[in-house]
């Protein structure tokens, strides 16, 4: 959860690293032929499905690593949304 949303408009990311506790979801440098392949799956494959989690954003142009608190929420129907 971004505690100040307008402050992440003031930064464009060059080259971000997302991490979910010690899992890299998508990492640059030597890990990224490794992570590559998760940029196209849903998240619903990568984390927790129904569980808050918080996924970590890395970046050259921030001064302190990105947390963002990741809930998922019901449909319509009541079932789990993926995304």
């Amino acid at each position: 959860m971004v505690s100040e949303p307008q402050a992440l408009g003031q930064h464009e990311l060059k080259g971000p690293s997302v991490s979910w506790g010690t899992k890299h979801l998508f990492a640059r440098g030597i890990f990224e032929e490794e992570t590559r392949p998760n940029l196209v799956k849903p998240l619903s494959e990568l984390v927790p499905v129904g569980k808050p989690c918080v996924l970590i954003v890395n970046d050259k142009k921030l001064s302190t690593p990105l947390r963002v608190q990741l809930k998922w929420i019901a449909s319509a129907n009541g079932e789990k949304m993926k995304e």
